[in-house]
């Protein structure tokens, strides 16, 4: 019973490492590019 658990939270730390890696990758090597415009912007009027 207690070895199930020790698996589980083994596996569940496991996945979320897997998950937080994944999502950084997303971003790497666009740092300062994320939120700039991509279009000519208009002046104000």
């Amino acid at each position: 019973m207690k070895r199930m658990q020790i698996k589980r939270f083994i596996t569940t730390c496991i996945f979320l490492c897997c998950a937080f890696v994944l999502s950084a990758q997303l971003t790497y090597g666009t740092t300062g590019l994320l939120h700039a415009p991509s279009a000519e912007m208009q002046k104000d009027k």
